[in-house]
Order: C-alpha cells, then sequence, then structure tokens
C-alpha cells in the first residue's frame, strides 16, 4: 500500500491558498456527515471486538472522530452555520467510504476490518471535492464546459421506452442550473419530451491537436426535466438564447425567429432543462488505472 500512495494535491493546493471557499464549504459539509458516521462505525467495532488491543484501539478512534465533529470553527470560517452543515447534500463518491466502513463493521470478519482500515490510508476526501488538478472548483469546471461546449447530447426516451439522442445548441442559465435549446416540436425530441419529460445529456470538451491532453479534457453529465417555455415566460429566456446561440448580430437577425412563431399554433418552441443532477468527470486516475469514473457534485456547489 506504501508504494501506491500518491501526492495529496488538495493539501497541497490548500496549504498555497490556491484552493476556493466554495471547495471548502463543501469540504466541510462532507467531514460534517463522514467523521459522525465513522465515529458510529469505530464504536461499533470496539462493541464487537471487545479485546485488547482492538477494542482499546476502536475506542479510541471512536473518540478521536468525536473531537473530528468539532467543525464550528472551520464552518463558521467558510460562513457556514450548523444548519449550513446538517442540510448540505452529501456526494455519493465522498461519501462512500464511510458507507464501506459501516458495511465492514456491520458484518465484517477481522481480516476484512483490517483491510478496510489499511485502504483508508490512501483515501483523499478532497480529491472528490475539487476534481480535476487543472480546474479549481466544480463551479469553475462547470462554467468553462458551459460556455465552451456549444453543444449539448440530450437523450430521450418515448412512451415504450426507446432512446433518442439530439445534438443541440444552447443557453444556460444559473441558480438554478438550467439550459434552452430550440426546437420544432414535430422532432422526435421534442415528441419524447411531450410525453415524457425526464431527460439525461452531456457535454464534453477536448483540445485540437494530435495529443492527448488530459488535463485540458473535461465533460459533464446530467439529469434533468425539460419542458415547453409557455409564452409568458418568454421574456426570461428568448434575447438570452438568441445572443449566445448567435452572436454575431448579422447572423442572429437572420436566423431570430419571431416570439409569435414560438408558440401554438406554430410548429416551434424553446425548450427548458431545470438540471437535477450533475456529474463532472474525474480523470485523476486515469493516467494509472485507464478508469472512467464520474464525481457527482450536489447542485448547492454551483452556485457562487
Amino acid at each position: 500500500m506504501a508504494g501506491q500512495q500518491q501526492p495529496n494535491r488538495f493539501v497541497d493546493q490548500l496549504e498555497a491558498g490556491a484552493v476556493p471557499r466554495e471547495s471548502l464549504r463543501a469540504l466541510a459539509g462532507e467531514l460534517y456527515r463522514l467523521v459522525d458516521s465513522d465515529r458510529r462505525s469505530f464504536a461499533l467495532l470496539g462493541s464487537r471486538f471487545p479485546a485488547v488491543p482492538a477494542g482499546d484501539l476502536f475506542q479510541t478512534m471512536a473518540q478521536g472522530e468525536s473531537q473530528a465533529l468539532l467543525l464550528a470553527d472551520f464552518a463558521s470560517a467558510v460562513g457556514m452555520s450548523e444548519r449550513d452543515l446538517r442540510d448540505h447534500e452529501p456526494s455519493p463518491l465522498a461519501q462512500a467510504y464511510p458507507a464501506f466502513l459501516t458495511q465492514t463493521a456491520l458484518r465484517g470478519s477481522r481480516s476484512e476490518v483490517a483491510l478496510a482500515l489499511l485502504a483508508n490510508a490512501g483515501a483523499r476526501l478532497g480529491d472528490h471535492v475539487l476534481g480535476d488538478p487543472g480546474m479549481t472548483s466544480a463551479l469553475d469546471r462547470t462554467r468553462r464546459l458551459l460556455r465552451q461546449a456549444r453543444y449539448v447530447n440530450l437523450a430521450t426516451t418515448n412512451t415504450l421506452g426507446r432512446p433518442w439522442v439530439a445534438t443541440l445548441e444552447y443557453a444556460w442559465f444559473a441558480e438554478p442550473l438550467r439550459l434552452v435549446f430550440g426546437s420544432a416540436t414535430v422532432s422526435r425530441h421534442s415528441r419524447d419530451i411531450a410525453a415524457n419529460p425526464t431527460v439525461s445529456g452531456s457535454l464534453f470538451i477536448a483540445p485540437t491537436g494530435p495529443d492527448l491532453d488530459i488535463d485540458a479534457t473535461d465533460g459533464a453529465q446530467f439529469t434533468g426535466t425539460c419542458t415547453e417555455i409557455p409564452p409568458d415566460s418568454l421574456d426570461d429566456y428568448y434575447a438570452p438564447f438568441y445572443e449566445a446561440v448567435f452572436p454575431d448580430p448579422s447572423q442572429r437577425a437572420a436566423f431570430q425567429l419571431d416570439r409569435r412563431l414560438l408558440a401554438a399554433p406554430e410548429p416551434h418552441r424553446l425548450y427548458l432543462v431545470t438540471v437535477n443532477q450533475w456529474w463532472l468527470i474525474d480523470t485523476s486516475a486515469w493516467e494509472r488505472d485507464r478508469i472512467d469514473r464520474r464525481s457527482e457534485v450536489p447542485l448547492g456547489a454551483l452556485i457562487r
């Protein structure tokens, strides 16, 4: 295990003062759930294996986690209250090890418990919060993706469960995260959306040229709900959508549809995707094991 350890880039960036405030807030929220879970797991292990020296070790570890629960000063320094910590939506990836430890504490053998504790020696929660080393935060990565990708691959299904994917130009809106695109009502994805508004999608950017640059490659996946934008809500999206899709004024003048053509009985609509879940690709270990990973980002982390 010692030979497999890698430098902890989260700590390096923290010492350099390069970790954004929103990442530290996410870290505090994840630690609030993590240390409470680990404290109960160690207490359970102490009751299952009370003999010396294991019982004393697990009791000491549980007490150590109790001290770690004193997050008030750290949380306050990053602008979080006790309620903010309780309300933080945990990331499944960041909480994967505590969940594994709980299962092992409940049912694991002595050797399985030892391996579970040894595996944690190389765990790095900061990696799950920060994501890719070339990006400073989930918020910055998401904004870069939304600004540069230009096209979204939107997946839909019809009433028979048959899938479809459409590649669409979009405009994006923040807080909450939304995507807007335009389509004809007779297109297959529009007909799917009318029958089933649940959608998923992906965005991807990659550098041009023959060489593979992992640090410059990025992508996101999402699930959401898609609906037609009704006439009384067009004011919120009409101008920003066309300005994003056609930034050149002469092109916009040539291709922009009149508002009256975006409501019944006309055949065109603007559609609104409200994002429910958001994942970013995690390439931090790809060069080592060639496994593509995705890290779910709480939507609250995408609000500045």
